[in-house]
């Protein structure tokens, strides 16, 4: 069996000698293999003198990649050591839930300058959300989805994703709407996929959506969907956390759709507390040390 301790110490070894030797390019290409969250935590591993230095020789969107799996203490510690062009880059690189949940941990002082330097676009979303209860449906939503109109036809609909999609976090399930943004029905990818380019988005939708009211309490609602979906098990150490879309729907309350795991659905992504863990539960995905 494998001593992940062991192989964690390897690796903080190493780190701490081209550290010191000043072999930042060798850091750098140590890292590069690995996912986020397992560079996150060697990053925290390595110790608050060494961690800006660690997290400043990643590339932009790698670093946007690890910034969002580092503990809030961390995140905090980065973001008062930024300049304002780093903190700008960093958020520029961020999908809007992700910059949502940071906000929601940062003390005021870091909101300020967070959405200061925040887009227009994404201040305005990022106040949205932050006006409904914390232990809200609402709390947790992901205004950032792709939506189609149901006399599109599929080619439309791949003209669109490819105009659009490239801004999303996920495409893999659209949404229908009417134009009042109520929500008419979803269909994934795969059903585009297997569908002739002239189907018309509305014979092709499944009309059988769930959803829940923004102001549901978001304990229930992931209950509730625990009961009509299967979870599967979490990929990373940052990942196991129910998720959430919404789409206002006018003729009946505001409406949120739901997965829970790691569904292939938009979803803003809420740590449960009691998940996640300081060492991962398998090997590094990276080469040997």
């Amino acid at each position: 069996m494998i001593d992940y301790q062991e192989e964690l110490d390897r690796y903080l070894e190493q780190i701490g000698e081209l550290a010191h030797n000043k072999e930042y390019a060798r850091l750098r290409d140590l890292f590069l293999p690995m996912e986020p969250a397992d560079v996150a935590l060697l990053l925290e591993e390595s110790g608050p003198e060494l961690m800006p230095l660690l997290y400043r020789l990643l590339p932009k969107e790698t670093a946007a990649e690890v910034f969002v799996e580092l503990e809030p203490e961390s995140q905090e510690m980065l973001i008062n050591g930024f300049s304002n062009t780093e903190l700008k880059e960093v958020l520029d690189e961020l999908y809007l839930d992700d910059a949502v949940d940071i906000v929601e941990e940062m003390p005021a002082s870091v909101v300020i300058r967070i959405l200061d330097k925040a887009t227009p676009e994404m201040r305005k979303s990022i106040n949205e959300i932050l006006k409904y209860p914390e232990d809200s449906a609402g709390s947790i939503m992901n205004m950032e989805f792709l939506s189609l109109k149901k006399d599109m036809t599929v080619e439309d609909a791949f003209k669109r994703i490819r105009r659009i999609g490239g801004e999303l976090e996920t495409i893999n399930i659209l949404y229908v709407t009417d134009p009042t943004r109520r929500l008419l029905g979803v269909l994934s990818v795969r059903d585009l996929l297997l569908a002739n380019e002239d189907d018309i988005i509305e014979d092709i939708m499944d009309p059988d959506v769930v959803w829940a009211r923004t102001m549901d309490d978001k304990e229930d609602v992931a209950q509730a969907l625990a009961a009509t979906t299967p979870p599967t098990p979490p990929p990373t150490r940052a990942a196991a956390r129910a998720m959430a879309t919404t789409e206002p729907a006018p003729k009946r309350p505001e409406a949120v759709f739901f997965c829970l795991g790691a569904l292939p659905f938009p979803c803003r992504r809420w740590k449960k507390p009691g998940f996640g863990s300081p060492l991962r539960s398998r090997p590094f995905n990276s080469g040997p040390v």
